[in-house]
């Protein structure tokens, strides 16, 4: 099943140049449609306990793959890692955080070039999941992250209305590309030459991810969302959802028809 990988990285400020230019451009390989590189930005809620994701890191690359259970394997094979030498020489102080999810659900921008329609929920057999025309990718300035939980007894509940209403309702605006809900499949963090693999059970089940084409928070319909009754029952505290958001400006696009875009401004 296709989905993402998402890497959460603390490099050393030292290491940032080297991590940015040499090892991101160099990894390529069959399983990844294309890739995004972003930094974290101010979301206005930083100060917030639901400010911070469970990595709270300042690097975010989000690689596009064909399928969930190759990266997985990659993962624990090392084929994306830098040799040795490198991860307990320039990256020793660094750490970065991987998780693979699958994709549920996805909503997309008719405008944009691609499967889907604005409002129009899709599933991975209905689309190729997140895969494109490459260069595509590019159009995206923006990224927000969400991981959130939904206590056991109100799933089928929440899941259906985020499904029903909060996917279409943020998809109607001209500045999301392309809105997605996954769940969790794997994490990993990885410190020089260990790795450690982390519970599924301990991590927040769903991830959401709304990629945007400009550096702005649809306003207008996140307003209207928290206006709406269901979603103060359900998100305003955290009985029902506990969830946590970040938002991510893009540097840097990589896909398999250039090797790396020019950074946006």
């Amino acid at each position: 099943m296709a989905g993402i990988l998402c890497v959460w990285a603390n490099v050393d400020k030292d290491a940032v140049e080297f991590y940015e230019n040499t090892v991101l451009p160099q990894v390529r390989n069959p399983n990844f449609h294309h890739s995004i590189h972003c930094e974290i930005t101010a979301s206005g809620m930083e100060n917030e306990p639901v400010g911070k994701l469970d990595s709270p890191w300042p690097y975010l690359t989000v690689f596009e793959t064909r399928d969930v259970e190759t990266a997985n394997k990659d993962i624990v094979d090392k084929t994306y890692t830098p040799p040795d030498e490198v991860m307990n020489g320039v990256f020793k102080e660094s750490r970065f955080d991987t998780r693979t999810y699958r994709e549920l659900k996805r909503w997309q921008d008719e405008e944009w070039k691609g499967e889907g329609g604005s409002g129009k929920m899709t599933s991975p057999d209905e689309g190729g999941a997140g895969l494109m025309n490459p260069e595509d990718i590019e159009d995206v300035a923006c990224v927000t992250a969400m991981e959130w939980s939904i206590v056991a007894d109100k799933e089928a509940d929440v899941l259906k209305y985020y499904m029903e209403v909060v996917g279409p309702l943020i998809a109607q605006s001209p500045d999301v590309l392309r809105f997605r809900l996954f769940q969790v499949d794997s994490a990993t963090t990885i410190q020089g030459n260990q790795y450690t693999q982390k519970e599924s059970k301990k991590l927040h089940k769903f991830f959401t991810m709304v990629e945007l084409a400009s550096e702005e928070w649809p306003w207008d319909v996140v307003v209207e969302l928290a206006e709406d009754e269901q979603w103060k029952a359900y998100f305003d505290t955290d009985a029902v959802v506990k969830w946590q958001v970040s938002n991510f400006l893009v540097k840097q696009a990589y896909h398999e028809d250039n090797t790396k875009t020019p950074p946006h401004e």
